[in-house]
């Protein structure tokens, strides 16, 4: 029993720190990436620029 409940923290232990690092900015960069595309390519800041113009 005691050696199943050791089991977790050597998974964990065992994780590379410097992988996981790449990993979180790898999905930070599509993340931003993808987000400036959509922005781009659909056209936001058009759709609404101009509303809120109207508005103020």
């Amino acid at each position: 029993m005691a050696g199943s409940q050791r089991e977790p923290w050597a998974s964990i232990s065992a994780l590379d720190l410097n992988t996981i690092g790449f990993f979180v900015v790898g999905i930070f960069l599509v993340t931003w990436l993808g987000s400036v595309a959509y922005w781009k390519l659909a056209k936001i800041e058009q759709l609404y620029g101009e509303a809120a113009a109207e508005k103020g």
